[in-house]
């Protein structure tokens, strides 16, 4: 979908649908009243006064008007915002990926929108400063762009909706227009390298085995300027990787580590990016349920975000230096294949006994963490990973989890995450859940059993961070959707692409 920020009158707008917000509860202002008049009052006599309102300005309220050549553009879509007082970026962002997925449905493809306006989403300086033209454009480009993404990229017969070809950002205001074309290409880049994320995710694993996962991350460094070293099972057996290498051994599909380095400036990295890359998981001999198996293909939506973070952070210009890791692996079955009570020898010399081959995701974390920690230098580490169903089971589908052994850090992440609008909650890691990972024959166990899954798990990967400071988040139960939603096809979400840029973007500053 192309975009344009154009500086011109509502009036002047060419489009198949010119979309405005409105506010529930408050009265007609600025752009929704300047269509009115132009319009004789055609909105304000759909609001009315009673509660039999066609527009009333609730949350995802959608209605459409014809313009009859009043104004330039044929329709106007006006959605409704919710209430201002409450409002974010993340309200705007589904605000405007509604009404894109909606006018798409009419086979709409010529679609503009004026700024919906958030007091919540203010500039630098005071109170007054008013509504920050940088980020609500940001929003509304970042909503936009998410919303046309669709997981039917392997039907034969594709759906009759036509795909959004244009989307146009109306600015009225010279003097905003700079303000306003930088914050609409940083949505643009933010949605477009999320979707990357969620059509990595989306891939049958007989397309993504790892070595395609990492031919995948090689094209997208060289089209963007990045880094990229791939390692081969050779190169991971001479470091020592005992522990990724054994996740694959039952695989005919080899494994790779990707590594994707950003570095502007002449320092070494203020942060590497660890993402789990199983492209596809079994469970091995610890075999999974047939129900439900086919969405192992995801369980490398770590090393997407991971991925495509880093497209983000070198398009957006960052001046930080980032590294990303991603450890790929396919987990099968076969007369190689690694079993319960083996003992593997990680990187950072650590003995581990295979209790459940069915827990290999920390078992590639484990190798990658020493890698970004002992090779790569990097002085803090956040690790990204569809890890355990432990953690759906104590937080649903609402939030991904977080572990630390660094507060500060995690105030760090956790405050990037409130800015993309992901949630997280963070999980204790008490000494006295390192007991269940103890082992009587080796240094650990890979599993603590059901109990505290997710912490033990949590526990584990510690042991490859040393004394860096180190963020987990578990995102397995937030890395896709099950059913679509007014702004968001069904499947992928590319969670935590955004959180990570903005991770990079607060080490920047």
């Amino acid at each position: 979908m192309q975009l344009d920020v154009i500086q011109t009158g509502l009036k002047e707008v060419e489009a198949d649908a010119l979309v405005l917000g409105h506010w529930s509860g408050a009265p007609f202002g600025g752009d929704l009243a300047e269509v009115d008049i132009l319009l004789n009052g055609a909105i304000s006599e759909l609001a009315g006064i009673d509660a039999n309102a066609e527009i009333s300005g609730k949350r995802g309220e959608l209605i459409l008007l014809h313009t009859r050549g009043a104004i330039a553009a044929k329709r106007v879509l006006v959605v409704g915002l919710g209430k201002r007082p409450e409002a974010d970026n993340i309200l705007l962002q589904e605000a405007s990926g509604t009404a894109v997925r909606f006018l798409r449905e009419k086979n709409l493809t010529n679609i503009a929108s004026a700024l919906h306006r958030s007091h919540r989403l203010r500039g630098k300086g005071s109170k007054d400063a008013g509504p920050d033209p940088v980020k609500s454009a940001e929003a509304t480009v970042d909503g936009a762009f998410t919303a046309i993404w669709e997981p039917g990229s392997h039907k034969t017969e594709k759906s009759g909706n036509s795909s959004a070809e244009r989307f146009i950002v109306v600015e009225p205001d010279e003097g905003r227009l700079g303000a306003v074309t930088n914050g609409a290409e940083r949505g643009r880049i933010l949605a477009e390298s999320a979707n990357l994320a969620r059509t990595l995710v989306n891939a049958p694993p007989n397309d993504l085995a790892p070595m395609a996962l990492a031919d995948q991350a090689r094209a997208m460094a060289g089209e963007v300027g990045l880094g990229c070293d791939i390692l081969d099972e050779d190169a991971m057996l001479r470091l020592g990787m005992g522990s990724l290498l054994a996740v694959s051994a039952g695989s005919e599909n080899r494994a790779r580590l990707v590594i994707l380095k950003h570095t502007p400036l002449p320092n070494g990295p203020a942060v590497a990016f660890v993402g789990k890359g199983i492209t596809f998981d079994t469970g091995g001999i610890s075999i999974k349920a047939r129900e439900g198996m086919e969405a192992m293909k995801g369980d490398m939506a770590g090393a997407a975000a991971v991925i495509a973070a880093m497209r983000a952070i070198v398009l957006l210009g960052l001046p930080v230096n980032v590294v990303g890791v991603a450890p790929c692996a396919e987990n099968m079955l076969s007369g190689k294949a690694y079993r319960p009570a083996d003992v593997v020898r990680c990187m950072n010399g650590k003995t581990v006994e295979i209790i459940s081959t069915d827990a290999e995701g920390r078992m590639v974390l484990a190798d990658a963490l020493t890698y970004a920690v002992r090779n790569l230098g990097a002085p803090r580490v956040v690790d990204v990973a569809t890890l355990t169903g432990a953690c759906v089971t104590a937080l649903g589908h609402a939030c991904s989890g977080a572990m630390t052994n660094d507060p500060p850090l995690l105030e760090m992440v956790r405050r990037a995450a409130e800015r993309a609008g992901e949630k997280i909650w963070e999980l204790p890691l008490f000494s006295e859940y390192k007991t269940q990972i103890k082992s009587e024959i080796a240094d650990l166990k890979n599993s603590g059993g059901r109990p505290a899954g997710a912490i033990t798990a949590g526990m584990f990967l510690r042991e490859f961070t040393g004394e860096v400071p180190w963020v987990h988040l578990d995102i397995a139960g937030t890395s896709s959707t099950h059913e679509s939603r007014p702004h968001l096809a069904k499947g992928p979400t590319g969670v935590m692409v955004r959180t990570l840029v903005e991770l990079a973007s607060e080490l920047s500053q």
